[in-house]
């Protein structure tokens, strides 16, 4: 365990607290997504489905990082509340432009 922290603290420890939020936001809505994928292998989703797919897993990831960081932490959620909303929506959907290209590039 000891080991895994310093790992953690070598990685994470310079990052600013937005950009924590941002790779955790990313790590959750990326997770989301891939077990969306598992479940529908091979099929290419347009951008209407994909913008129907984003919208409510940046929801979904703001609330979660909003909890566990605003409240669960006491950062207060009403001081993070509008930038995590930002980090949400811009790492949300760079995770579905990046499977985008992906699977236009294996077709």
């Amino acid at each position: 365990m000891a080991g895994f922290v310093k790992l953690a603290a070598l990685l994470f420890g310079r990052l600013s607290f937005c950009a924590l939020m941002g790779a955790l936001i990313g790590a959750l809505a990326g997770f989301l997504f891939s077990a969306l994928m598992e479940e529908h292998p091979g099929y290419v989703f347009t951008t209407t489905e994909l913008l129907q797919i984003a919208i409510p897993l940046v929801v979904v990831c703001w609330l979660v990082v909003l909890l566990i960081v605003g409240v669960w932490l006491h950062y207060g959620a009403s001081a993070i509340a509008w930038p995590l909303l930002l980090n949400a929506s811009r790492s949300s959907d760079r995770r579905h432009c990046e499977s985008r290209r992906r699977a236009q590039m294996e077709c």
